[in-house]
């Protein structure tokens, strides 16, 4: 089984990384966003001495809840649109946060209970890179920057406002704070975007299913949000304007409880940093129906052909969920 996994202080933090074939060997992708995950995670534990309570494992950032075990705790992942979601056990799972309404529908429709926060953890950027407020809120040194999804760069190869998202995490941040719009495929470019007060807009992917963008954008205030089909119809669009969401809630449910020091769970022993009161939000969409009417809108300006069942899944002859389904 591929080595999905990063270890942070004792406990194993789920991240898509896998290792793929090159002209120069294997090695691992490094897509940057689905790195953030195990940088954030550390970063939020904080630096006291502490040791993991109990064998678990975290699966947090990125469309990844297709990678979860029995007894996994979710904070803030998200379903992948162009995975099946095969739960083996998925009332088992602990959901403190998911990213978006849309995956909180499609959990709730298998049975599974889901905390009330919503929030892509990719918003806490800030806690793992401090200095990126300072750098958005400078003149921007660059104009236009566009961050294309792993699999859409060989689109962009040419384009000299392209920032591979393969490259390191810090330079691939820096250069979306640095910038005064980013257009992208790139989910958590425009979610690290939408963290630092960039103006984001998001651009159609040809390889990757819409569902995880609508439900950021769902997620943070914008349900009505839709890609442009290329970079100048992005440039000339209002864009999305900025994320409204409740970090205050999604900090409030980090599974601190996973670790410990000295016997007492590691929030009591940190101090936390300041932050300024997050703006209270209200996610929409609720029901299922608005769910899929947000996932069709998507699915429309992508070119994709409708998904009904996506909110509505099969059930057994005792009408309970099916949780295999693609």
């Amino acid at each position: 089984m591929p080595d999905h996994h990063s270890v942070v202080r004792g406990v194993s933090v789920v991240r898509w990384d896998p290792v793929r074939p090159g002209p120069s060997g294997s090695r691992r992708v490094g897509n940057f966003g689905d790195l953030l995950g195990p940088l954030i995670v550390r970063a939020l534990v904080g630096s006291v001495p502490v040791v993991a309570r109990r064998r678990a494992r975290l699966v947090a950032v990125g469309s990844i809840l297709h990678l979860s075990r029995p007894g996994d705790v979710v904070w803030g992942a998200g379903v992948n649109g162009k995975m099946p979601l095969r739960l083996i056990d998925p009332t088992s799972l602990d959901v403190r946060a998911v990213r978006g309404p849309l995956t909180k529908a499609v959990l709730e429709g298998l049975g599974v209970p889901v905390g009330p926060a919503l929030g892509d953890p990719g918003l806490l950027v800030s806690d793992a890179f401090p200095d990126l407020p300072d750098r958005a809120a400078m003149r921007p040194r660059r104009d236009v920057t566009i961050v294309p999804n792993l699999n859409d760069r060989s689109a962009f190869r040419d384009d000299p406002r392209a920032v591979d998202p393969t490259g390191p995490v810090s330079e691939v941040v820096a250069a979306i704070a640095g910038s005064r719009v980013v257009v992208a495929s790139s989910l958590h470019a425009l979610v690290v975007a939408d963290a630092l007060g960039v103006d984001a807009r998001p651009l159609v992917s040809d390889a990757e299913h819409p569902f995880k963008y609508a439900d950021h954008y769902a997620g943070t205030g914008r349900p009505g949000a839709l890609p442009s089909g290329d970079v100048s119809a992005a440039l000339a669009s209002d864009g999305p304007g900025p994320a409204v969401v409740d970090l205050g809630a999604l900090r409030a449910c980090f599974p601190f409880d996973l670790w410990s020091t000295g016997g007492a769970p590691a929030e009591e022993a940190r101090v936390p940093s300041p932050r300024p009161p997050a703006a209270a939000v209200d996610p929409a969409p609720r029901r299922p129906e608005d769910a899929a009417a947000v996932l069709g809108a998507w699915l429309a300006r992508s070119g994709r052909p409708p998904e009904p069942h996506r909110f509505a899944p099969e059930r057994d002859e005792d009408d309970r969920p099916i949780s295999s389904r693609s």
